[in-house]
C-alpha cells in the first residue's frame, strides 16, 4: 500500500488544483461563484444569450422549503460561474408569497418582443394549490415581475411538475409530466392550444407534411 501512496497523494492534489482552478466541474461537491460563494440554484434550468449562459435556480434556504427568490448566475465556459441578481423575490402576497414553494424555474427569451419569459411552479407548503406562474423582464438578467398565474382559456393552469420547449420556428411550449403539452401564444404571456398527452404533440410537428390525423389535432 506504501508504495502507492505517492502516486495517491498526486492524484488528490492534481484534483484539489484542478478544482481550485475551476478548469472543471465535479459532481457530488459545491461548486462556488466568483465570490468565492457556493452557487445556489437547485432545480436549475440554463439558457444561452450572446455566447454567455445563465443558470437560473430556486434560491435554497436551510431552515425552509419556503420560496425566497430565483437566482442567476452567468459563465462563459459552464464551469467558472458570475452572480448575477436575485432575479424574483418573495412576493407580498398571491401564488409567490410568504410561506409558498417556488420551484421549476424555466426562462426563455420570446423571438416576438424580446423579453424575457419565466415560467414557475408556485405552490403552498403542501403541494396542494398548484400554479404555473408567469414573470417577465426586459433583460436576462434583470429584475422579472411576477405577472400572476398563466393562463389558457382566461382561467390559471393548476399543475405541478413543468418543463419548457423552444421551437425552431420560434415557438414556446409548457410541458407538464404525465399531463398535456400547452403551446405558448406569440407573446408567451398565455397558452393558446393544449394537446392532450406528448405523443399528440409529438404527431402534430410533421402533420403539416402529411394528411392531418386526430391524434394531431390540439384541444382548442
Amino acid at each position: 500500500m506504501m508504495k502507492y501512496l505517492p502516486f495517491l497523494l498526486f492524484l488528490l492534489l492534481k484534483a484539489g488544483t484542478a478544482t481550485a482552478q475551476n478548469n472543471l466541474v465535479v459532481n457530488g461537491i459545491p461548486w462556488f461563484d466568483d465570490k468565492g460563494n457556493i452557487v445556489n440554484a437547485h432545480g436549475a434550468c440554463i439558457v444561452e444569450e450572446n455566447g454567455r449562459y445563465y443558470l437560473f435556480g430556486e434560491w435554497k434556504s436551510d431552515k425552509s422549503n419556503a420560496f425566497p427568490g430565483f437566482s442567476c448566475y452567468s459563465s462563459d465556459d459552464l464551469v467558472n460561474w458570475k452572480f448575477e441578481n436575485i432575479v424574483l423575490r418573495v412576493q407580498p402576497e398571491g401564488i409567490l408569497g410568504p410561506n409558498r414553494v417556488g420551484e421549476r424555474v424555466k426562462v426563455m427569451k420570446c423571438p416576438k418582443t424580446g423579453e424575457y419569459i419565466m415560467l414557475m411552479h408556485a405552490d403552498d407548503m403542501g403541494y396542494k394549490d398548484p400554479y404555473i406562474g408567469l414573470a417577465t423582464c426586459k433583460t436576462i438578467a434583470g429584475d422579472y415581475q411576477l405577472q400572476g398565474p398563466l393562463l389558457y382559456k382566461g382561467q390559471p393552469v393548476k399543475r405541478w411538475d413543468m418543463g419548457t420547449f423552444q421551437d425552431t420556428d420560434g415557438k414556446g411550449y409548457l410541458l407538464i409530466h404525465h399531463g398535456p403539452v400547452y403551446r405558448l401564444s406569440d407573446d408567451y404571456r398565455s397558452i393558446e392550444l393544449k394537446w392532450p398527452t406528448l405523443k399528440a404533440w409529438a404527431n402534430h410537428r410533421p402533420c403539416s407534411k402529411r394528411t392531418v390525423s386526430i391524434s394531431c389535432l390540439p384541444q382548442t
